[in-house]
């Protein structure tokens, strides 16, 4: 009687194990879904899943003769990361849990801002960093912010760059330049890169509207 019983427990406990196996392979606890956003080029941007065909970066009148390198961005803490930073009633900064940019906001705008100057043609030659060869002037920038400041059911995206453009000759700093933007957007992350996206641009064209401002030599007007 005794053993009976010791087998019983045990087939129990050996049928416990295998209903727990089989709940567990039969219904796997799924992972949310982790969303990214990207930053593009106006020209290389969607509109209701077709491609622009007009274009949204016209050619500049003014033209130097010169070749500007465009040294990638760097980043300020925390924004030198992937995270969708937030702030919500001047709290501190936080981050959308399950959406991402697909990678570091500043290298997307890199070369956001390196396409977008080339359709400008405001240069005679715009490089970057995979360039081996001479460049009469440099532009390098750093992304001071990027974040979604939300008040009650309202947001404003602020997006701050600032740049110094220098002869590459003599090393001289021509000019220094900040830029900070903002546009209104709903508070989630989709309207968040949306907006991103739209401030980009209008950062590539004030970019461009303030170098071909600036008295730089041997330049010729076309």
């Amino acid at each position: 009687m005794h053993k009976s019983t010791q087998l019983l427990k045990i087939l129990s406990i050996v049928g416990s194990i295998s209903i727990i196996t089989s709940c567990g392979i039969l219904s796997p606890i799924k992972s949310p879904e982790i969303k990214q956003y990207q930053i593009i080029a106006p020209n290389l941007q969607m509109t209701h899943h077709h491609t622009v065909t007009e274009p949204t970066i016209k050619k500049t009148k003014k033209q130097f003769d010169l070749t500007l390198f465009i040294a990638p961005l760097t980043a300020d803490q925390p924004y030198n990361s992937t995270q969708m930073y937030y702030r919500e009633n001047n709290y501190e900064l936080a981050s959308y849990t399950h959406h991402l940019w697909a990678a570091d906001p500043g290298q997307m705008l890199s070369k956001n801002l390196l396409q977008s100057l080339q359709g400008y043609h405001s240069f005679k030659n715009i490089v970057s960093s995979n360039f081996i060869g001479y460049a009469d002037y440099r532009l390098t920038g750093n992304l001071n912010q990027l974040t979604q400041v939300i008040k009650e059911n309202e947001s404003n995206i602020i997006l701050s760059v600032s740049f110094t453009l220098t002869n590459a000759n003599s090393g001289q700093a021509i000019a220094i330049k900040t830029f900070t933007l903002n546009k209104s957007a709903e508070t989630n992350a989709k309207s968040f890169a949306n907006a991103t996206n739209a401030l980009a641009a209008d950062l590539s064209k004030a970019l461009n509207n303030w170098l071909i401002t600036q008295p730089l030599a041997n330049n010729t007007n076309n």
